[in-house]
């Protein structure tokens, strides 16, 4: 009874890993449907990010008005754990140490 109790609970554990892999594993978007997409709408886009409250950390320090918009990083976070210091995640060699060409 134990035996087929541990069979059943190993099979149970092993469903679920696949199961997690296979609906946790990165999709590749092909080039077709990425042609296929419409332009984004900036303005959609500009209510997400300060919604989203992307420049409260990502914005360089002392940054105001326009210049929040360029995401250059820099921002300390000081906790319990150490200084975590937000990146930049601006796609362009202004905004920072990083371009989209970089690997």
């Amino acid at each position: 009874m134990v035996r087929k109790l541990a069979y059943v609970a190993g099979a149970v554990v092993v469903l679920g890993a696949a199961t997690f892999w296979i609906l946790t594993t990165p999709q590749k978007v092909s080039q077709t449907v990425l042609d296929a997409m419409e332009p984004g709408d900036p303005v959609k886009g500009e209510q997400v990010f300060w919604a989203g409250g992307c420049a409260s950390c990502h914005a360089a320090p002392g940054a105001t008005g326009d210049a929040r918009k360029v995401l250059a990083g820099g921002h300390e976070l000081v906790s319990d754990f150490g200084t975590f210091i937000a990146p930049n995640i601006s796609p362009s060699e202004q905004g920072g140490d990083r371009h989209l060409d970089d690997p």
